[in-house]
C-alpha cells in the first residue's frame, strides 16, 4: 500500500495512521485463490468470493487460502515510486514468505521471474473522518491479510486484477544481483566458518578452515547456485531442533500445522507464531466452541530428536487486542495499578487472617502445653474455614478434660428429676390413671 489519496477507492492514509497499524501486520496470512482459465492454464485471481442464496439467507464464501505469512520479526520502510502518470509516492515495504516448496502451484501462477503478483493489503477499519474534498481519511486501522492479484499485460484481461495502488505487487529477490546480496552472503560463508571451527575446537578436534576439511564455500553464479564442499566423508551431524534457526523452526511447525488441513473443507489452519510451548494458529474460520468467536488459538507441542512435531488437538481461543501505542501505554499501566491493588488486598487479608486466628487460639491459652495444639497452631494460619478451626480446638479441650474410669474406680451418676406435670382438676397427680385401668 501506499501513503496519501487513492482516488479509486476515494481515501487517505497518513504515515501516522499506517505507522500505527504496523502494530497489527506481524504473521497475518498471505491469501490468494488459483483459478483456471478455459485452457486450462492456472492464474492468481483476486479478492475472489462466492455468494451462495439459500432461501431468504445470503453466505459468502471466500475463495482465497493461505499460501504464506507476513514474518512478524519484520522490517518495514517506505520507498518512493513512480506510478504511471507520473507522480511519486511513497509505498511501504517488506518481507513475505510464500509457500512454493508446499504449493507449487503457485510457481504456474507468477506473472514473471522477477515480478510475483499484483497485491493488494485487506484491512479492519476502526475510525474514518470525511474530508472536505469527498476523500475519507482512515485514522484508525488494522492489517487482517495480504491478498494476492493476477498479473498480466493485458489489463482487460480475466488473468489480471488492477490494486488499488497500481504499483502494489510482490517482487522476487533477486539474488544473482547487486554488491550488497554479494556483501552478505561472503560474510555468512565466514561467520558459518567461525563458528564450525569454534565448534570442532572446543571438541577438542582440529580446526577445519586451517586443515582444510568441512570447509563451506558459497559459489556466487548467475544463478546463484549454493554449495558445500567437505574434505571428509563423514556423515552430517543430526540437527537438534534447539538449534535450528527460527525460520526453520517455523518452516518444521508450520507444516505440521498445514497437514491437520483437510482441501476439501472450508477451514484452513496456518502458523502464525510460537514460542518453547505453544503454537500461535490462524483458521480460515473461527474455533468451534470459541466464546466469544475467534479464529485464532493456541494449542501446546513437542518435537522428538527425530524432528517429528505432536501437537495437542485441544485448541485455547485467542483474541487479539487491536491498540494503539497510547492505548497499550493506558493498559500497561492499569494493568500495573491493578497488580497493585491485588498486592495490597492479599496482603491485607493475610493481615486480618492473622488477626482473626491468634484472637481464636487466645481463647484456647490453656491447651499451650499440649502436642496436638501445637501442631494445630503451626498450621492454623493456613487454614481457610475459621468455624472448622474453632471446633477442632474444643474438640482438643473436650479430650483433656473428658473423665477416665480404669479398675474398680466407678462412674459417677447423677440423678434424673422427672416433672410430674400439672395436677387435673381434682388432684389427681396421675390424670385417674388407675381409676380407669386398676380396677378388678
Amino acid at each position: 500500500m501506499a501513503l496519501g489519496k487513492n482516488a479509486r477507492k476515494r481515501t487517505f492514509f497518513s504515515r501516522e495512521s499506517v505507522d500505527k497499524a504496523l502494530l497489527t501486520i506481524g504473521n497475518i496470512p498471505v491469501v490468494g485463490h488459483i483459478a483456471e482459465t478455459d485452457d486450462g492454464k492456472q492464474y492468481m485471481g483476486g479478492h475472489d468470493v462466492v455468494v451462495e442464496l439459500t432461501g431468504e439467507d445470503i453466505k459468502i464464501k471466500h475463495l482465497t487460502v493461505p499460501y504464506g505469512v507476513v514474518p512478524g520479526d519484520n522490517t518495514f520502510s517506505y520507498e518512493t515510486v513512480t506510478e504511471p502518470d507520473g507522480a511519486a509516492r511513497d509505498y511501504l515495504v517488506g518481507d513475505v514468505v510464500l509457500w512454493m516448496g508446499r504449493y507449487p502451484e503457485l510457481k504456474e501462477a507468477v506473472y514473471s521471474d522477477t515480478t510475483y503478483f499484483n497485491q493488494s493489503m485487506e484491512i479492519e477499519l476502526f475510525e474514518v473522518k470525511p474530508m472536505d474534498d469527498g476523500y475519507f481519511d482512515v485514522t484508525s486501522f488494522g492489517f487482517s491479510a495480504l491478498c494476492l492479484l493476477g498479473k498480466d499485460d493485458d489489463k482487460d484481461s480475466e488473468r489480471h486484477t488492477e490494486p488499488a495502488w497500481p504499483m502494489a505487487r510482490v517482487d522476487a529477490y533477486d539474488a544473482s544481483r547487486g554488491e550488497e546480496f554479494t556483501r552478505l552472503m561472503r560474510m555468512f560463508s565466514d561467520e558459518l566458518d567461525s563458528c564450525l571451527a569454534a565448534r570442532e575446537t572446543l571438541k577438542g578436534g582440529d580446526n577445519p578452515t586451517m586443515k582444510g576439511g568441512n570447509k563451506l564455500t558459497m559459489k556466487m553464479s548467475e544463478d546463484t547456485d549454493v554449495t558445500q564442499t567437505s574434505g571428509k566423508e563423514d556423515a552430517p551431524e543430526k540437527m537438534s531442533f534447539s538449534a535450528m534457526t527460527y525460520g526453520e523452526k517455523y518452516t518444521l511447525l508450520s507444516d505440521a500445522v498445514t497437514a491437520l488441513n483437510d482441501d476439501k473443507s472450508d477451514r484452513w489452519m496456518w502458523l502464525t507464531d510460537f514460542d518453547d510451548k505453544y503454537l500461535h494458529i490462524g483458521c480460515s474460520v473461527n474455533f468451534e466452541g470459541a466464546t466469544p468467536p475467534t479464529n485464532l488459538a493456541r494449542t501446546s507441542y513437542k518435537v522428538d530428536e527425530n524432528l517429528a512435531v505432536t501437537l495437542d488437538t485441544a485448541f485455547t481461543p485467542l483474541y487479539w487486542k487491536k491498540l494503539t501505542a497510547e492505548e497499550v501505554t493506558e493498559l500497561e499501566s492499569m494493568q500495573s495499578r491493578l497488580d497493585e491493588l491485588i498486592a495490597y488486598q492479599s496482603e491485607h487479608m493475610a493481615s486480618e487472617k492473622k488477626l482473626q486466628v491468634d484472637k481464636l487460639l487466645a481463647q484456647f491459652s490453656d491447651l499451650a502445653k499440649i502436642d496436638e495444639f501445637v501442631k494445630l497452631r503451626e498450621k492454623a494460619y493456613d487454614c481457610d474455614d475459621m468455624g472448622q478451626l474453632e471446633l477442632t480446638c474444643y474438640a482438643i479441650r473436650g479430650k483433656r478434660v473428658l473423665p477416665t474410669q480404669s479398675g474398680n474406680e466407678r462412674a459417677a451418676y447423677g440423678k434424673l428429676f422427672l416433672d410430674s406435670g400439672d395436677k387435673d382438676d381434682d388432684g389427681d397427680p396421675y390424670g385417674e390413671l388407675f381409676e380407669r385401668y386398676g380396677k378388678n
